[in-house]
């Protein structure tokens, strides 16, 4: 074992959360006014979804998008199965089936 003088010394972490993580009020009050904007097209984003599931010109992939976005608006979001390897010291899990990211149109 090496000789404990040899060791740097760490500085000690300070017991609780640290500063700075929480969010300000400044914070809170930008996140909600965006909310509020957001929540004022929303009747305007449910017929563009609607609109492109109907249309028989839109690509299936982004009609299937649509549809999709719609079901979970409506209904929530499915149960995602979590896969857990519990036999080695090391905890690692791993979720499927996460969207990796939109529909792009091209």
């Amino acid at each position: 074992m090496s000789n404990p003088a040899e060791r740097p010394i760490q500085p000690r972490r300070g017991v609780g959360r640290p500063r700075g993580t929480s969010m300000g009020i400044r914070e809170r009050i930008a996140t909600y006014r965006f909310a509020e904007k957001c929540a004022r097209t929303n009747d305007k984003v449910i017929a563009l979804w609607t609109n492109m599931v109907e249309d028989p010109n839109c690509p299936w992939v982004l009609r299937l998008a649509a549809a999709d976005r719609l079901m979970d608006r409506a209904f929530g979001l499915p149960v995602r199965p979590i896969e857990v390897d519990s036999t080695s010291t090391d905890f690692v899990m791993t979720a499927r089936d996460i969207p990796m990211g939109g529909c792009i149109a091209g």
